[in-house]
């Protein structure tokens, strides 16, 4: 499998302790090689998912613009399974290859012009997710 190639401004998770690193290639908490990279906005939601057994597989944090186009907007997290206590966080719920997504938001939100405010609707986003998240009880298999 092909390595991503590594960016000053990248941050890193490890897939083993869940603990953020900025080096690609081993995790400076547990020397794991199981080290990917993840959205600064979705590093502290992913680790206590993780932390307690709900086993995310990938995630993005949402990005207002690619290319100088409006994109999306809103976060999402992609499981190995559907976990019943998830349905706690809201969001919609879609089966795609053998995988769960979980996304936030919705497009009846009013038009917002300019990067900025799509910005920081995104962190709004971000900051109720990890908030919802945090009172998650444990994953029960």
């Amino acid at each position: 499998m092909a390595r991503i190639k590594a960016r000053s401004d990248q941050t890193y998770l490890c897939g083993d302790c869940f603990e953020q690193t900025t080096n690609m290639k081993k995790c400076r908490h547990c020397d794991s090689t199981n080290v990917f990279p993840i959205d600064l906005g979705m590093v502290e939601i992913v680790q206590i998912l993780n932390k307690k057994g709900y086993k995310t597989i990938m995630c993005c944090e949402g990005h207002p613009t690619i290319n100088g186009k409006t994109s999306h907007v809103y976060p999402h997290l992609i499981f190995s399974k559907k976990y019943p206590s998830l349905e706690l966080l809201g969001g919609t719920w879609d089966f795609c290859a053998n995988m769960w997504r979980l996304s936030w938001g919705n497009n009846s939100e009013p038009n917002m012009r300019g990067l900025d405010a799509l910005e920081a609707y995104k962190v709004k986003i971000l900051d109720t997710l990890k908030e919802k998240v945090t009172e998650l009880p444990d994953a029960t298999e």
